[in-house]
């Protein structure tokens, strides 16, 4: 219920307009049981047609103008549902693509965040137009109550407490409900988590096999979910059977009321029919409220996880952006620890570069090669310490503009589900036929692409997963100097690359040292560390050591 207020509360005059509308509805609904007392008292009394006639054509003027009145609610009950998904969507995929990579990756898994997504689509269906106008429709009930009160008050009594009584029931099972949907939707998201385990990890799963243990797993996640799923659907019938057989006491209570009164002369059997057909209608919205019970509560739970997700900090969308970037660079007191490893990966890590300058980052896996590489990408951000460009602190920068002026190869590259020319032109949509080309025929892509029959055109499925390892390479080397910076940093930039590769990317190598680009190179390959004039050594511990090779001194 709050977020309906929500998303009415945001639009006061179409609130308004829905409240109106609802109004108008629901006292046109009236017509049809007053019909029916009226006919039954006057007409069945006197057998006037004209009487009869004038009553018929009343009630389907009534008729037509309550179905005017629930389309017109219809349609802007449509527009306060729409402002708000809108919002909502917005919103949630804003926060996916700019919150911080440290908090988004601790925080929330792929399948937590895939849940996110499809969150967006039970709140959709929770809080639609239709469910929206049926919720506008429970406070009219006490309409139906106090017209049949001024018809008798003790039918109205009775159909007061009946409509307590059902309101209580539903409110119960509410509460009931709302721990299992929660309990199913974990287990979901397990299932889920397997489900991409499974997909995602085949050659694995066969060539070890892994099988069995996927299977066992999912049997005992299926199992539960399955009991878990019956004792919902059996709550569920449970309630639709109580809440038809509320309905059904009801009006034996009216008629037997209703029978007694008449026969004492206190009411006629034209009222008594009506007022059967009012209590009936004081318990319809209601009755139309509680099979939305299961929806409303996961949509409740989503709108939790969205509002924690939404929580989560972003990356600034402003900053301060320089004239010209000339390379330099420098690290200060640099720390940076990855729980739940008590110890940083390193600390007290100083160095400066100047613009050109080539430094090759060393260090077994799991030292932090990957790490300051993301941290230097402005990807990342330190525990402690401060990363200068050209003497201005990254923290400072806009990091859309930095990362137009750095060439950035990742060591695992990804890529989207598109074609070859669209994730290589990522950065730079407009770029030119020669300097895409130039691009290409650096990182040795051309006669792949020359044998492919659809060159640029080639679909990247599942992020580049249906190419050879050491093509995605030469891809994201073809995508990372589209930038064309001053600054380059490549992380194992010649791991899964064939020799012929290998010898491209010293070739890149060179020329970008040529053209006077500051390179940061972490890589364990003995040929890039003899070329680099130093080197950094992250297998020294908790302080990194820095090695200058043409005085052969290490740095303080």
């Amino acid at each position: 219920m709050k977020e309906l207020l929500r998303r009415l509360l945001a639009h006061p005059l179409l609130a308004l307009e829905l409240g109106l509308a609802s109004l108008f509805a629901n006292l046109l609904a009236l017509a049809s049981p007053l019909f029916v007392t009226q006919v039954l008292n006057r007409y069945v009394a006197s057998g006037v047609d004209a009487t009869l006639i004038t009553m018929t054509i009343g009630v389907i003027i009534a008729i037509a103008l309550e179905f005017g009145f629930r389309q017109a609610r219809l349609r802007l009950a449509l527009s306060v549902s729409d402002k708000r998904n809108q919002t909502l969507t917005t919103g949630t995929m804003g926060v996916l693509l700019t919150a911080r990579a440290d908090p988004l990756h601790s925080s929330w898994s792929m399948t937590h965040r895939r849940e996110i997504i499809r969150s967006l689509t039970t709140i959709r269906q929770a809080y639609s137009a239709p469910n929206l106008v049926v919720a506008m429709d429970l406070p009219f009930s006490l309409l139906y109550i106090v017209v049949l009160t001024l018809l008798s008050p003790p039918l109205g009594l009775i159909a007061l407490l009946f409509l307590s009584l059902l309101w209580a029931f539903n409110l119960t099972n509410t509460r009931l409900t709302r721990k299992p949907l929660q309990h199913l939707h974990e287990l979901q998201l397990q299932q889920d988590a397997l489900t991409l385990t499974a997909c995602g990890r085949i050659d694995t799963i066969r060539t070890y096999g892994g099988s069995p243990w996927i299977q066992h797993r999912w049997q005992k996640l299926h199992e539960t979910n399955e009991s878990l799923n019956q004792h919902l659907e059996i709550r569920q019938g449970f309630a639709q059977g109580m809440q038809g057989t509320i309905q059904s006491l009801l009006s034996v209570a009216i008629i037997a009321v209703g029978a007694k009164l008449a026969l004492a002369g206190e009411m006629e059997v034209g009222t008594l029919i009506g007022a059967n057909i009012l209590a009936a209608r004081s318990l319809t919205p209601i009755l139309r409220w509680g099979p939305l019970n299961d929806l409303l509560i996961r949509a409740e739970q989503a709108l939790t996880r969205l509002e924690q997700f939404a929580k989560l900090p972003l990356e600034r969308e402003s900053g301060a952006i320089l004239k010209s970037y000339q390379g330099g660079l420098e690290l200060k007191d640099l720390a940076k620890t990855l729980p739940p490893a008590p110890m940083p990966i390193f600390e007290s890590l100083n160095l400066t570069l100047p613009p050109g300058a080539v430094l090759a980052v060393s260090g077994e896996d799991g030292r932090g090669k990957t790490m300051l590489a993301r941290m230097l990408a402005g990807l990342v951000a330190p525990d402690r310490g401060q990363i200068l460009v050209d003497g201005v602190d990254l923290a400072q920068l806009n990091p859309f503009w930095w990362r137009q002026q750095i060439i950035f190869l990742p060591q695992d590259p990804d890529f989207l589900d598109g074609t070859a020319r669209e994730n290589i032109t990522l950065a730079n949509p407009n770029l030119s036929p020669e300097d895409l080309n130039a691009a290409i025929t650096t990182a040795g892509l051309a006669p792949w692409l020359d044998e492919s029959p659809t060159g640029l055109d080639a679909p990247l499925i599942d992020g580049g997963q249906n190419l050879s390892p050491d093509l995605r390479k030469r891809l994201a080397l073809a995508r990372a100097l589209i930038n064309r910076g001053k600054l380059a940093i490549l992380d194992e930039p010649t791991e899964n690359l064939t020799p012929k590769g290998v010898l491209t990317l010293y070739t890149v190598l060179h020329t970008l040292s040529l053209q006077g680009t500051t390179l940061v190179v972490f890589t364990n390959d003995p040929n890039i560390l003899r070329g680099a004039s130093l080197v950094l050594d992250l297998n020294s511990k908790p302080k990194p050591t820095l090695i200058n090779r043409l005085t052969r001194s290490t740095p303080t």
